[in-house]
């Protein structure tokens, strides 16, 4: 009992807490920082904008295959304002430190009769469904397209657990060591794989080095999956990598027809078989 009594009055006597209070979980917020100017919106702030919309999108990322309604931002609306040139990119940073880039002329579209991004804000009252072997979900924000299939909009560039964007150079100019080379035709295979590869694998991969991945291994360094993988073997590692190793815990998800067309498939490994040979900087 005088025990009690002790802790209790240490507990009354105790000093107050200094410093900024943090902002609470119940109300997480979202960064978005264009050169030297940054604003931070809480989910709070974001339901109350007179531009949130509710919509019903076709999710292929989180939740494959599922019809999801959300309560919703218009990216271009959200980003307008800040100064940001369609040739750039939009980098993006996720709760579970996952970071890659969308391109930014596709975020701020606002042309219906291309594909239309979204910035979904999970509610309150109502968390989205967990999934990850129910470890989490994909909120607190997540972006999400209208009409994917009019602007090609493939499934790495449905970012989920979203916490900060950050508008930069676009790939070209911040990563050159992806390129291949400039005798190259723009359509040539190799270049149209080097695309495939943004698009597809950047999210996740580095090549040469380049790139903000920690997910994946290096694509060219210290060697090129085409040296190491039979071409069949390959292929088959990239259309459900279970099928070829099976381990549990390995995060890569396949990419099937729906995802990753065969036409697009060989660019992809004529954009890498070229990169073993004539595109590795050590």
């Amino acid at each position: 009992m005088k025990l009690l009594l002790l802790l209790v009055l240490m507990a009354g006597c105790a000093p107050p807490k200094t410093g900024p209070s943090p902002t609470p979980v119940e109300d997480p917020s979202l960064t978005i920082q264009v050169g030297q100017e940054t604003k931070i919106f809480t989910r709070s702030q974001l339901l109350a904008r007179s531009d949130v919309e509710t919509i019903t999108v076709e999710d292929v990322a989180g939740y494959p295959d599922q019809t999801m309604v959300h309560r919703a931002i218009p990216m271009h609306k959200l980003l307008e304002g800040f100064d940001i040139a369609p040739d750039q990119t939009l980098a993006y940073d996720t709760l579970d430190g996952f970071s890659s880039s969308l391109k930014a002329d596709a975020v701020l579209n606002s042309d219906p009769t291309k594909a239309m991004a979204y910035l979904a804000i999970e509610p309150p009252d109502k968390p989205w469904p967990n999934f990850g072997h129910g470890r989490y979900g994909a909120g607190p924000y997540y972006l999400v397209w209208l009409h994917p299939e009019l602007s090609n909009v493939g499934r790495e560039e449905w970012p989920f657990k979203l916490k900060a964007f950050t508008v930069r150079e676009s790939v070209d100019k911040q990563f050159p060591a992806l390129l291949p080379g400039k005798e190259l035709a723009q359509d040539s295979p190799e270049w149209m794989g080097y695309r495939c590869f943004v698009k597809n694998c950047f999210p996740c991969h580095t090549l040469n080095g380049q790139g903000t991945a920690k997910m994946g291994p290096d694509l060219n360094l210290p060697h090129n999956p085409t040296e190491y993988f039979q071409p069949e073997m390959l292929r088959k590692l990239i259309r459900d990598p279970q099928s070829l190793r099976r381990w549990p815990q390995s995060k890569m998800t396949g990419f099937d027809e729906k995802i990753l067309p065969d036409a697009e498939l060989d660019q992809l490994l004529a954009y890498l078989a070229y990169m073993a040979s004539s595109g590795r900087t050590d």
